[in-house]
């Protein structure tokens, strides 16, 4: 397979400028005709070889959808947008890929096939195309599929932007307790020992605390290794993983933020695809996957086996027992009304801004606790040393 960077005229005489995947140079031009453009100038640019499955970046998946949709809406064929993309993309495996997808549609294939096949995207974007190509709206379902993945970049900001601080004051203070200990306590042990004289009961607890780790410190990290081995492998276990994500729900703080955070994916992502025109079983089926907590996911999944029934997805909800009255409420509503898709929304935008105000208030809990926990072992490591200096300065006199 080798790639092709040609020059051409359009139908309406426009000059155009592009790439193109093809086995030969014989291949790539009577696509190219086929396309109705007329070839000026072709040539050879690098071979191509057949990889796995690219697994793009939340951005690049954001441009990509956002770049698609603009595209569409403006009127531009499928495959020329693709071609615009192509060249617009600044990275090779995602450019690669993308030169696959344009020859797959080019040569017939669906395009939620083909981006299926060559890239690795989560369900519900492939699940939404789909949804776009069979009802001839496109344009409409890429422009969806980057709001929402924009939202989600945004909310995994924010998370990750709560978590710096703490991050930072933690390492600077392993950096200060760790300075003290390697250099500046055993100066005074030596001080002390040449005098002869006893240290104090605080800086003999310090000495013993500092021994235990010296002596056994490649102990203690091979513990925290494999209890670390042991909760990746855990997670695997439904039984283990279902009481650990129980205990993510009990946590003062965390909780909620784990809360809101799921129900906003699960609320945006399904009234996206309800939007979009995907019957509510499928939507499930796939919204449910954004849940990172397993006693969600199993909450829905008997939701859907309730639909199938005949039932109600919010008495279904409530049954579970852990979704919130509010979101139970509104679906309700929503299914009563027919507007399951706008309650579904309502409740996303409030999720998000009650997860911006948690973080928030979780930030400004933790930094007090932080710095009286870091300030608390500090100030034991300052006066462990300093007591000796005042023993030995009485000493002295």
């Amino acid at each position: 397979m080798a790639v092709f960077e040609y020059q051409a005229y359009g139908k309406d005489g426009k000059g155009l400028k592009g790439v193109i995947e093809a086995e030969s140079r014989m291949q790539a031009l009577s696509r190219l005709k086929k396309e109705g453009l007329i070839v000026v100038e072709l040539k050879e640019t690098r071979k191509v070889e057949r990889k796995k499955k690219f697994t793009p970046k939340k951005e690049e998946v954001l441009n990509l959808a956002y770049g698609l949709g603009a595209h569409l809406r403006a009127g531009i064929p499928l495959i020329e947008a693709l071609n615009i993309l192509i060249e617009q993309t600044p990275s090779k495996a995602m450019k690669d890929a993308l030169l696959a997808v344009r020859n797959d549609v080019a040569g017939g294939k669906r395009l939620y096939e083909s981006l299926s096949y060559h890239l690795n995207l989560d369900e519900s974007t492939i699940g939404l195309i789909r949804v776009g190509e069979e009802s001839g709206s496109l344009d409409e379902v890429f422009e969806r599929i980057a709001e929402l993945r924009e939202r989600e970049i945004e909310v995994a900001r924010k998370i990750t932007g709560a978590l710096v601080y703490p991050i930072i004051m933690l390492l600077v203070g392993i950096g200060v307790i760790s300075f003290l200990l390697a250099f500046v306590v055993p100066k005074i042990v030596n001080l002390f020992t040449e005098s002869g004289a006893r240290l104090p009961l605080i800086t003999r607890v310090l000495l013993f605390i500092t021994s235990l780790f010296n002596e056994n410190g490649t102990y203690i990290l091979l513990a925290v290794l494999l209890l670390l081995l042991f909760l990746k492998l855990g997670i695997r276990s439904p039984r283990i993983r279902k009481r650990l994500d129980s205990l993510k729900l009990k946590i003062p703080f965390f909780s909620r933020v784990h809360m809101l955070y799921n129900l906003f994916l699960f609320c945006e992502t399904l009234g996206v695809m309800l939007t979009s025109g995907m019957n509510i079983l499928r939507a499930l089926e796939i919204a449910k996957e954004v849940f990172n907590n397993y006693l969600f996911k199993s909450a829905v999944e008997r939701a859907i086996e309730d639909i199938k029934e005949g039932k109600k997805l919010a008495l279904s909800l409530r049954a579970s027992g852990i979704f919130p009255p509010d979101m139970v409420y509104l679906i309700a509503l929503g299914e009563e009304s027919g507007e399951l898709e706008r309650s579904l929304k309502h409740l996303a935008i409030n999720y998000n801004r009650s997860l911006s105000s948690s973080l928030t208030k979780m930030t400004n809990a933790f930094e007090p606790l932080m710095i009286l926990a870091l300030g608390g072992v500090v100030g034991f490591i300052v006066i462990a040393i300093l007591l000796p200096i005042f023993e030995l300065s009485r000493l002295v006199r």
